[in-house]
């Protein structure tokens, strides 16, 4: 039997790591309070209803949080227990009605988009580090850095959630996976020689990322190494 995977402590961002509930609290009440001072409002009226808006929304990328340390689509009873604990205590320490914050909640569960501390590029590769692929061009079959960059490019445009082209910025990709810039650049170009990338921006030398587009066919270019990778890539 596989071992339950354990919620506390995990690290909330780097050399901060939360071992309960309390932690949680105060981690995410000061990110709304960074927030509301980065907007500069003077009427009271607009920061009260900014601060709520942070808070509910940073419960909600707190919970994907949990979805992704404990690896589950849905979150078992215990940690929604957590969390429900957890936007109890937000409204308590706010001072604001729990009835009231529900309504909150609510308002702003669509628009949650990455889970607390993760920004695109850290989310696309931590889900392809569990369901790796593997590539079926000759020339990449046995590439391993080319092999994860698709993995990111493949995660990226399933959390698209549109037609919009991904992102794959050379400098934040080399820091992310401790390689050379020139290293991480040339795997790029295999991928677009290779037709699993499109490139759909020409930009070059004006600081902006290059913009793609993800042509891999599950079964044809790659495959997944898992069973659950393999279902979501038939379902695409």
């Amino acid at each position: 039997m596989v071992e339950k995977k354990r919620l506390f402590p995990f690290e909330l961002t780097l050399g901060v790591t939360a071992g309960g509930v309390s932690d949680l609290v105060d981690a995410l009440t000061a990110e709304s309070d960074r927030q509301v001072e980065e907007k500069a409002f003077q009427d009271a009226g607009q920061i009260d209803e900014f601060r709520m808006a942070c808070d509910a929304l940073n419960c909600w990328r707190m919970y994907l949080r949990f979805v992704e340390e404990l690896q589950q689509e849905t979150l078992d009873e215990e940690t929604q227990k957590v969390f429900r604990d957890l936007c109890r205590r937000v409204a308590q320490t706010r001072k604001y009605s729990q009835d009231d914050f529900q309504s909150a909640l609510l308002a702003t569960h669509e628009r949650t988009r990455l889970p607390w501390g993760f920004n695109s590029l850290r989310l696309a590769h931590g889900r392809t580090q569990r369901n790796p692929l593997q590539l079926l061009h000759p020339d990449l079959a046995d590439a391993p850095l080319p092999t994860v960059l698709a993995g990111i490019a493949h995660e990226l445009t399933q959390m698209q959630r549109g037609s919009d082209p991904i992102l794959m910025p050379v400098d934040s990709l080399r820091a992310l996976l401790g390689q050379r810039k020139l290293v991480v650049g040339g795997a790029i170009m295999r991928l677009v020689q290779a037709g699993l990338l499109e490139q759909t921006s020409k930009r070059h030398g004006t600081g902006r990322a290059r913009e793609f587009r993800w042509r891999g066919v599950a079964g044809k270019d790659f495959l997944f190494l898992n069973e659950s990778g393999s279902t979501s890539a038939e379902e695409d």
